[in-house]
């Protein structure tokens, strides 16, 4: 998972990015 979504908050996936991903 690098550039899955267009804008990331942070650059360490957090856990409810992790899910969608």
């Amino acid at each position: 998972m690098t550039s899955t979504l267009p804008a990331m908050p942070t650059p360490a996936c957090p856990p409810t990015v992790r899910q969608n991903v």
